[in-house]
């Protein structure tokens, strides 16, 4: 009987060495679909660009010599939705650097995605670790051919930078990584939060979708917007959309965008109000508590001046942004939105 039980346990240990230990022969299982995977961009080079088309500069495992303010980064479009792409760099010497724009697919035509007013500034340093979603941050629809109403990552296929080195360009580029990270996998959040309507002239209503954040949502037909304390120091922010079917020329007849909101015990405070046409134009003044009206040319400060910056000319509104740094009014509070109109 006990060498019975023997003989019993040793073929179960034989039948476990071999269900466990015996190799498969296809080797360890890469799954595509694993949505906490991370994978380096390919065939990755920088550029030159014209209207959409990119020239090969040279590949980028070397130092780039800048000799103008751009370092636009081009790469094997992902194939799939990602939450975050990760850029390593450093500069030869500390450099102040900006997000500049995203482009989607290639070719003569191909879509861009741009940044602008405080969105642009990321710091002044020599040595960066840029993570973010682009699809979050490059929200303005420069020129033509983009795929849909944001950024399709899946068919990202180059970013850029803007280091502004002036008159004399001597500072050294060096990539050091650029990753998809969680491919396969959509940004959280990076899916509208809710939507809300935009009230235009002649009774004209128009849904508008409101960028995720985690400062900004909203709740039965308000936006509520929570003080960020690590928006450029603290600060309230909100950006809107407006769908290709919801856009509306606003160059005849418009020259005022108006906003109810309340804030606490808040008297009123100071906004900049970035409208995109699809370029930004920055509005900036102050808005009492109740109903702010900011106007078109006389609410436009001379620090906003040019495209690049905020003096893109009035034409199809496509979206905008809601921003305001003023601590000494606000304190820490919440920002609600109950209404959002142009006349």
């Amino acid at each position: 009987m006990k060498k019975k039980l023997l003989w019993i346990a040793a073929l179960l240990a034989a039948l476990a060495l071999l269900v466990t230990g015996c190799p498969t022969g296809g080797g360890d299982d890469d799954d595509d679909d694993d949505n906490s995977e991370d994978k380096a961009a390919a065939n990755v080079y920088y550029a030159r660009e014209a209207g959409g088309a990119f020239t090969k500069i040279q590949d980028a495992d070397q130092p780039l010599t800048l000799t103008e303010n751009y370092v636009r980064i081009i790469f094997d479009a992902p194939g799939k939705d990602f939450q975050k792409i990760r850029v390593k760099f450093s500069l030869s010497e500390a450099t102040d650097v900006m997000q500049q724009c995203a482009y989607e697919k290639d070719g003569e035509g191909g879509g861009t995605w741009g940044s602008a007013g405080d969105r642009m500034y990321l710091d002044m340093a020599s040595e960066f670790t840029y993570e973010k979603d682009p699809a979050v941050e490059f929200i303005d629809k420069w020129g033509s051919g983009q795929l849909g109403n944001t950024l399709d990552k899946a068919h990202m296929i180059g970013i850029c930078f803007a280091i502004p080195t002036g008159a004399e360009y001597s500072i050294k580029f060096t990539l050091n990584e650029l990753t998809f990270v969680g491919i396969g996998k959509s940004s959280e959040p990076s899916v509208p939060s809710g939507t809300i309507d935009v009230d235009f002239k002649n009774g004209v209503k128009k849904t508008a979708t409101l960028v995720s954040s985690n400062s900004a949502k909203i709740e039965n037909g308000k936006i509520i917007v929570t003080w960020n304390p690590s928006d450029e120091g603290g600060a309230f922010r909100v950006k809107v959309q407006l769908a290709a079917d919801s856009q509306v020329d606003l160059s005849t007849g418009y020259s005022k965008f108006k906003m109810d909101w309340t804030s606490g015990s808040a008297n009123g405070g100071n906004f900049n109000i970035s409208l995109y046409f699809p370029g930004n134009r920055m509005l900036s003044a102050y808005g009492a508590s109740g109903t702010a009206t900011f106007d078109f040319t006389s609410d436009h400060p001379s620090w906003a001046a040019g495209t690049d910056w905020g003096g893109a000319a009035v034409g199809t509104i496509t979206g905008f942004e809601i921003y305001s740094g003023d601590s000494d009014n606000f304190g820490n509070g919440t920002l609600v939105i109950t209404k959002l109109s142009f006349e």
